[in-house]
Order: C-alpha cells, then sequence, then structure tokens
C-alpha cells in the first residue's frame, strides 16, 4: 500500500458504511482502508438496510475503477483508498468469550497497518461502543467518526467534511447524529466568529440560536450593515433596535432617518 504519508490512515467500520454510505466522496484529507470483513458484512444486510445497499453502490462505481486490493485508489489530495484482504490475523489479537469474530478482523488490521506504517497515524472508525473498548484492551485507537474529524483531520478540512456530514445525515433522516454534528460546526463556527459559516449552517438547521450568535458578533463589532443585513433578510427585530442604539449613541441624524424609512 502506497498511502500519502502527510494525512491520517482511517479503517472503516461496517456501522459507518451503512450510517454514512457516501463516506468515500465526503472523508476528505485522509487515506482510507476498507477491510474485507466490511463487504462480507454488507453483503448479508443490504438486502434490509438501505444504507448498505447505498455504500456498496457508491464502492462499485469506484471498484470498476481500480484494483483496490493491489494498486489502490486515488482520492482528494493523493490520499489512497484500499481494500485490505492481507492483514485480518494478527498474532496478538485472540477471540475470547467476550469478542465478536468480526471486531477482532478489525483490530487485527489496524495493528496490522500500525506496525507497517508506524510513522502514520493509523484510526480505526466506529459507531460502536463495545468496538472502542474490545480495542482497548489490544491498544487499538478506535474513534467516532465527528471525534476522528476533528483530531485528526487537518483544520483546513473540517468544517467542509462536517457539512458533507450533515447533508448526509439530512438524506438520511438521522436525527440523532444529525443534531450531534450540528453542535460541532456551531461551536465552531461561534468560536471564530464565522457570520458566512452560520448563515451557510442556517441553510440547513433553522434554529434561533445561530440568529442569537449572528447578532451577538455584529453588536460586537458594530457591523450596523450586517445588522441591517440580519433584520430585513432574515426577520431578526432585535437587529433593529440595536441599529438603533448605535445610531443614536453616534448622534447619526441622518442614519435614524433611514431606519425609520
Amino acid at each position: 500500500m502506497n498511502f500519502n504519508k502527510d494525512y491520517p490512515i482511517a479503517i472503516l467500520d461496517t456501522n459507518i458504511a451503512i450510517s454514512v454510505p457516501n463516506i468515500l466522496n465526503i472523508l476528505k484529507g485522509s487515506n482510507i482502508v476498507i477491510p474485507y470483513t466490511l463487504i462480507d458484512e454488507l453483503d448479508k444486510v443490504k438486502k434490509e438496510k438501505k444504507g448498505a445497499r447505498d455504500f456498496v453502490n457508491n464502492f462499485l462505481a469506484i471498484s470498476e475503477k481500480a484494483n483496490l486490493s493491489k494498486d489502490g485508489y486515488k482520492l482528494e489530495n493523493d490520499c489512497m483508498l484500499y481494500v485490505d484482504r492481507d492483514n485480518l490475523n494478527h498474532k496478538d489479537v485472540k477471540l475470547d468469550s467476550t469478542s465478536k469474530k468480526e471486531d477482532i478482523k478489525f483490530i487485527a488490521v489496524q495493528k496490522n497497518l500500525k506496525e507497517k506504517y508506524n510513522d502514520m497515524e493509523v484510526v480505526l472508525i466506529s459507531s460502536d461502543k463495545i468496538m472502542k473498548i474490545t480495542a482497548s484492551t489490544f491498544d487499538v485507537k478506535v474513534k467516532f467518526l465527528e471525534e476522528f474529524i476533528m483530531e485528526y483531520l487537518k483544520e483546513e478540512f473540517r468544517l467542509n467534511v462536517l457539512f458533507d456530514l450533515l447533508k448526509e445525515y439530512i438524506n438520511n433522516n438521522d436525527a440523532e447524529n444529525y443534531n450531534k454534528v450540528y453542535e460541532i460546526i456551531f461551536k465552531i463556527l461561534s468560536e471564530n466568529k464565522d457570520i458566512d459559516g452560520l448563515y451557510k449552517l442556517h441553510e440547513s438547521y433553522n434554529s434561533k440560536e445561530i440568529y442569537k450568535k449572528i447578532f451577538e458578533i455584529l453588536s460586537e463589532n458594530k457591523d450596523i450593515d450586517g445588522l441591517y443585513n440580519l433584520a430585513k433578510n432574515y426577520y431578526y427585530t432585535p437587529a433593529y433596535q440595536k441599529i438603533s442604539e448605535f445610531l443614536a449613541n453616534d448622534k447619526d441624524i441622518n442614519g435614524l432617518y433611514e431606519l425609520a424609512k
């Protein structure tokens, strides 16, 4: 495997493929590995789970372009996508009475790849809490998808990936994960005082909380033009009141006349 060593290696668990069928197009700024076990598991559930069918269709479109086991497929930023058939067993990863066979195979892939690419971050991404617990006993990193994005993706990719993930959860009617990602995006944009980003978030999530944060940032900056935009185009009444306050403090008679119109 010939990874781009400037970026982490993300190993996908089956639950990620099912909950985020478009993950291969969403997860920018990362090399991606699909253990062959994932394909086997999807084959068993694709009749019952739409997410599994959608992932398979997306995966097939890519697999027709390259030998994913041998040559891999080049993603954006020269990151690579591979299917891993060879690393499903590891000498230090054994089944016990509490382990699931499939989980052990994913953990073995991480252990093997980390040994081969020890200068890179190699992370198993899963939404399964039990997988996290099991993997920790083998000193294997398992992260939820949102954790991986925030901890391992470069800052230049995070917001775009999160926004794409938000759209995916909207399309899949996944309210729980949708709200989780919204909170992460809102926190980032609020801390960065990113007005344009907050308006973009509003397009996907109509919340008074977003208007309030935009209003706070504009008021702090005494941005009268921005407050006018918030008041006129989004019908946020407190913005008019704040404009009036600023104009009165500045004794701006012309501005107050314009506001009255």
